[in-house]
């Protein structure tokens, strides 16, 4: 009797796989589209997707999904730097009334000198967003990238580390989203 490992896989190996050097290594195009999806005779409406990795650029041009009464198009970049950064984003779309609503906000995982990441807002309809900053987080930007020799080495002395994965860092995550 033949007995096999299989090895599991951790966030930490997920993140791996989207380094600068693994997306670096490989150039692919993926190309998707549902035409008509159907559930019974209910149309549900149709999609696309076209993703492609050149470079080490992974893009996502265009994902379009198509529903009874609207639908949303949408396109995104990824390439992997030395510098690490994480996007938080809070959306809220109502295809009913055609509004939007979406607070991207970045943050390093350890403190940045000269940073200016600032949360940026996106609020409209879906004809007619406007895209804007917040003066209070932008003055807060201003003063920290200004104070950043300052404060910034002290803070990697005392930074607490962010768990690489698992529910701590949804929870750290997820509680400083509410706070916005």
């Amino acid at each position: 009797m033949e007995s096999s490992t299989r090895k599991q896989t951790t966030g930490t190996d997920n993140r791996e796989q989207l380094s600068f050097e693994v997306l670096n290594s490989l150039d692919a195009t993926v190309a998707i589209e549902a035409r008509q999806v159907l559930s019974g005779n209910d149309a549900l409406g149709s999609g696309v997707l076209k993703a492609t990795l050149v470079d080490g650029r992974l893009a996502v041009e265009p994902l379009r999904v198509d529903i009874p009464g609207g639908g949303v198009q949408l396109g995104f970049s990824l390439q992997p730097r030395e510098r690490d950064v994480v996007m938080t984003v809070k959306a809220d779309v109502d295809f009913k009334k055609g509004e939007i609503d979406i607070l991207a906000k970045p943050k390093a995982n350890k403190p940045e000198s000269f940073s200016l990441a600032t949360p940026v807002k996106v609020h409209g309809l879906f004809e007619d967003f406007g895209l804007g900053v917040n003066p209070l987080n932008l003055m807060g930007s201003v003063i920290t990238f200004v104070t950043s020799p300052l404060h910034v080495p002290v803070r990697r002395v005392f930074e607490k580390k962010i768990p690489a994965d698992g529910k701590e860092a949804c929870e750290i995550a997820w509680s400083k989203t509410t706070d916005e």
